[in-house]
């Protein structure tokens, strides 16, 4: 039988693989977040089993606040890590436009038309 010990105990390894994910989060260290996920679902899942143990409604009360605080610190590295993928994903972007883009100087002719340079892999040519 799950005591509010056990509860506790687990709550508390909940809150220090979240500190973990979050230092690492604002750190920039981004390899472990495998292991944070895994970490987070494995210990999430025993929790749950505990308090689905425990029972008694006076008992699931006095867990509450920690509750709120483990929600609330979820949610903040929620946050966090979609800011950090977006991050990602807007700089590989930027990366990929720049590969994919050609090298243009653009400038006007005596006649007012438009001339462009073009770079190329065999030299430079130019095209009116």
């Amino acid at each position: 039988m799950a005591t509010l010990a056990d509860c506790n105990s687990k709550i508390s390894e909940l809150f220090y693989v979240l500190k973990a994910e979050l230092k690492s989060l604002r750190g920039g260290d981004m390899h472990l977040f495998g292991q944070f996920a895994a970490e987070k679902t494995e210990k999430l899942g025993q929790l749950s089993a505990l308090v689905a143990e425990l029972g008694e409604p006076a008992l699931l009360k006095a867990l509450e606040p920690q509750f709120v605080r483990l929600q609330k610190l979820s949610t903040e590295n929620g946050i966090m890590l979609k800011s950090v993928y977006n991050g990602i994903k807007s700089a590989h972007d930027r990366v990929q436009r720049i590969k994919s883009q050609s090298a243009q100087v653009g400038a006007y002719g005596r006649a007012g038309r438009n001339l462009y340079f073009h770079e190329q892999a065999s030299g430079r040519e130019m095209s009116l």
